[in-house]
């Protein structure tokens, strides 16, 4: 029998980003016609000049068999709008998402790579045509990359982003920062102090489709956020909320704005060592926002629903948005030459965030931007688990 817990907690003060701030990076709303635009301008009240335009021609990366820079001492001229760049890690998230956008991108000079396992960063590194291999994260920063991708297991990110932020590098990593919230404050005050960008990977606010909602229903005042799963994975609880749930948490902070006062009220149901489903409501003044996960729902599904001012919309598995106004359903897709990575808001959220390194402050998914998320997963999570 699963175990119903429940919990009402309410928030600490803390500023939201509003979606208001939010740069008006997908400007139309995507049909057949033609693909989303993602340029990602500087957010409203930014100067123009906040962010580097991309240059068409820049040398993109080292290729196999090329004289690396720092063991011959050779100096190659670059655009000083390049960005260099270092990884850690090579799992799935940076074999399928970040290795392929970065060494697509023209304003990218690849400088290291380095992995727990020598031969899994070798093998990747040859896949992509680039000889960067190095030993040690040690031997990543002695390169001096302007920012450090971290693609490592959760709980290696507090340990591995505070040594690139002191080592004074720009950083970028994936969701969640920790799964301590101490140390996710901590990180974010080291960051802010420095005047580095820490971002954390949450993709799905550079979504095309759940750009277009949040554009199409500017004042809401209900969101419902659903990410489900077919069957349960081998997880702790604590876990699957911070690396699973906290996506639609992200999702139903971000797009509704919720304020400091607001108030948390959710169950869920364990079952033994797993989290079957957990569900929260997020209550305050102007709008209310749910948030729910199934683990056993037969099939993997996300729909976010926005609705307020006489409009509605909603995103089904980041595909497809329908926009309700005056009795009238707009629908809009993708087209068929549109990739996962572009649906998934991955192209988005990688040129923001390089887009971003000249102004930290102005990031949307800095550790500042996202404190609130992990904030909210954290009570979720230490509710259920009863930590």
């Amino acid at each position: 029998m699963g175990e119903l817990v429940g919990f009402t907690l309410k928030e600490p003060a803390h500023q939201p980003l509003r979606p208001g701030q939010v740069a008006d990076a997908t400007r139309r709303m995507v049909d057949q016609s033609g693909p989303p635009d993602l340029s990602c301008p500087a957010p409203r009240g930014a100067s123009p000049g906040s962010f580097p335009r991309k240059r068409a021609n820049a040398r993109r990366h080292r290729r196999v068999g090329s004289n690396r820079g720092a063991e011959s001492g050779s100096v190659t001229a670059r655009s000083p709008l390049m960005h260099r760049i270092g990884i850690i890690g090579t799992g799935d998230i940076a074999r399928k998402v970040y290795l392929p956008l970065l060494t697509g991108n023209p304003d990218v000079e690849i400088v290291a790579l380095t992995s727990r396992t020598r031969e899994k960063a070798v093998a990747l590194a040859r896949r992509h045509r680039l000889d960067v291999v190095v030993d040690d994260v040690g031997e990543v920063l002695q390169l001096k990359p302007d920012i450090v991708f971290i693609h490592a297991s959760t709980s290696a990110h507090a340990e591995l982003v505070r040594t690139c932020l002191d080592a004074g590098s720009h950083v970028y990593v994936d969701k969640p920062l920790s799964e301590s919230l101490d140390e996710t404050h901590r990180l974010e005050q080291q960051a802010t102090a420095q005047g580095l960008l820490l971002a954390v990977g949450f993709n799905r606010r550079f979504a095309p489709m759940v750009r277009a909602a949040v554009e199409a229903v500017p004042n809401p005042t209900m969101i419902i956020s659903e990410k489900h799963r077919r069957s349960i994975r081998p997880d702790r609880p604590f876990g699957t909320v911070y690396n699973d749930l906290i996506h639609a948490i992200d999702l139903a902070c971000w797009a509704g704005a919720i304020p400091v006062d607001a108030v948390v009220q959710g169950a869920g149901i364990v079952d033994g060592d797993h989290l079957r489903a957990a569900t929260a409501v997020l209550l305050a003044s102007r709008c209310h926002a749910h948030v729910a996960m199934n683990r056993d729902a037969g099939d993997d599904a996300e729909r976010l629903f926005i609705a307020g001012d006489a409009v509605s919309a909603t995103v089904v598995n980041l595909d497809m948005v329908m926009v309700q106004e005056s009795g009238t359903t707009t629908t809009r897709t993708f087209g068929s030459w549109d990739g996962i990575l572009l649906r998934r808001g991955f192209v988005g959220l990688v040129d923001h965030v390089l887009n971003s390194l000249g102004a930290p402050e102005q990031c949307l998914v800095s550790a500042t931007a996202v404190l609130r998320t992990h904030r909210v997963a954290d009570q979720i999570a230490r509710s259920l688990t009863g930590c």
